[in-house]
């Protein structure tokens, strides 16, 4: 078992400094007749345990001489002959640390003995399927008041520490697993590039993207992966993946690898046709540029806001050059949000065990300060819809650039390595059909 997690348990612990937390594993997620989706454990669940079995709770009790209780299926010869071998208890103990394990049924009946005489409860309401059960327990140990058990009387959401304890990415091993998610993610979006001219349709490179990264050894996708052809380059959240791929137009690729639990998160913007038209050409240097300057911008003392004004301020006068508004001032441009027309969306998200991780993004109403160990995208964009009031050459160009960074002592690690110049991917797409 990896140190890493019993040492996250400790912090965790550490920063309750009282109290008890209840952290469930996430629900199978059922559909049709008797089938699942793939199951994906619940990041904070598998951050603190390693464990990605489902029907599972961890019980955290800070200050007990054992403090880690692992719930968890038990073995069963019947369903692990159609599913596969589960841990058991005695996996729980020896594989995974815990210092009590029992099985999951087991649950309800030992909750008020697990919560009795604690002055604080860390247990997310809303987001399992447990709530009936902590209440219940609450609710038994309410009507022992007089016999001296007393239930919880401050009720804690456990993210507000687990969130900041994850925004940190600081520790060598997770660096490590979270550099091969990024990697893996760019090795297939190489593949996908050079597999473009092949492709006939959107769902053509979704598959190449999904067995690049299966071939690399990923789990699977961290998003519903975006192709997004012409002018559903356009819808930020395009998932259809279905439509040809025609020559003059621009796909839009946004799609990351997920590794033991890592994830990666690219978008890349290629021209179908081997080559960028001038209009695109255009459009993309304007994002490539804020692309440039936010990554530059990426180092500890800054906020995330403050790279995002950095972009806006490169996207805003390149569309002024350009002739995008009435204006000619760019400080207008930006001061009365005309530039949203074209870019709706922020510059980066928090990244780690979920594509949009968690963590704070403001303290106080102010942006947050960025420190070392602190991941987060950078992800410029331009969408420019039919019957906007752009000049009529660029509608249904839409164009996204996103890399993934990692603050340093000085500046960011860029995590991320896929080509993005124009001249890199005109000549990779050059090659690639020249070597059929």
């Amino acid at each position: 078992m990896s140190e890493i997690f019993a040492k996250r348990r400790r912090i965790m612990m550490e920063h309750m400094q009282e109290g008890v937390a209840i952290i469930p594993a996430a629900p199978v997620r059922p559909y049709g007749n008797g089938l699942e989706y793939s199951y994906v454990p619940d990041s904070n669940f598998y951050y603190l345990t390693g464990y990605r079995e489902p029907e599972a709770i961890a019980v955290l009790r800070p200050g007990h001489e054992r403090p880690f209780v692992l719930f968890v299926r038990d073995n069963d010869s019947f369903a692990e002959t159609w599913f596969g071998k589960r841990s058991g208890v005695k996996g729980a103990l020896e594989n995974y640390g815990a210092d009590e394990a029992y099985p999951i049924g087991e649950f309800a009946a030992k909750l008020p003995e697990l919560l009795n005489n604690k002055p604080k409860l860390f247990y997310r309401f809303g987001a399992s399927e447990y709530d009936g059960t902590v209440l219940s327990a609450i609710a038994a140990l309410r009507g022992k008041m007089r016999l001296g058990f007393y239930p919880p009387r401050t009720i804690i959401d456990p993210d507000l520490i687990l969130g900041e304890l994850r925004l940190f990415k600081n520790e060598a091993e997770e660096i490590d697993l979270f550099r091969k998610a990024c990697q893996i993610s760019s090795e297939a979006h190489i593949a996908v590039l050079k597999k473009l001219p092949f492709c006939n349709n959107e769902a053509d490179l979704e598959g190449e993207f999904y067995l690049a990264l299966r071939r690399l050894g990923a789990e699977r996708v961290s998003f519903n992966t975006i192709v997004a052809a012409g002018v559903n380059g356009c819808t930020l959240h395009y998932e259809e993946n279905r439509a040809a791929l025609n020559r003059g137009d621009l796909v839009l690729i946004d799609a990351g690898a997920q590794y033991q639990g890592w994830c990666g998160d690219i978008s890349r913007t290629y021209p179908i046709s081997g080559t960028f038209s001038k209009e695109q050409a255009e459009l993309y240097e304007i994002v490539l540029e804020a692309h440039r300057v936010a990554i530059a911008a990426s180092r500890p003392g800054t906020t995330l806001d403050a790279i995002m004004a950095e972009s806006v301020k490169v996207l805003s006068a390149g569309m002024v050059n350009l002739g995008f508004f009435p204006t000619k001032d760019v400080n207008s441009v930006i001061e009365e949000g005309l530039y949203k027309q074209y870019f709706m969306h922020r510059v980066s998200h928090w990244l780690g065990l979920d594509c949009h991780d968690v963590g704070d993004y403001h303290i106080g109403g102010k942006a947050r300060i960025v420190d070392k160990g602190m991941a987060f995208s950078i992800e410029p964009g331009l969408y420019v819809a039919p019957g906007s009031g752009a000049p009529e050459r660029y509608h249904g160009i839409g164009i996204r650039i996103e890399d993934d960074v990692l603050l340093t002592d000085n500046g960011c690690e860029v995590l991320t390595a896929v080509p993005k110049e124009i001249n890199e991917i005109e000549a990779i797409l050059a090659q690639a059909k020249n070597a059929n």
